[in-house]
């Protein structure tokens, strides 16, 4: 198991696909990936100053895929967080 804990927004643009990649590596096949992220949310977010980037789940999704993951789960909390699980293949 790998657990991505408010890393991914930490990831500047086309840094999603190494960062994905990077993941996939560490996890043998059938391996679990664990991410909670957090989601746009106007009435919270990262500490002011701390920079970050907003992925659309899909980008994020997409880049997973590319990189060896399958059976995606993604959901949102309704507000602040964003989880997802996928296992390696």
């Amino acid at each position: 198991v790998v657990v991505a804990a408010f890393l991914v927004g930490r990831i500047r643009g086309a840094g999603l696909d190494n960062a994905a990649a990077s993941l996939r590596a560490r996890l043998r096949s059938g391996g679990l990936l664990a991410v909670v992220d957090l989601h746009q949310d106007a009435a919270g977010g990262p500490p002011p100053g701390m920079a970050w980037t907003w992925h659309d789940p899909a980008l994020l999704e997409a880049a997973l895929r590319r990189a060896g993951f399958s059976d995606l789960r993604m959901a949102g909390t309704g507000r602040f967080f964003l989880t997802a699980s996928a296992i390696a293949r």
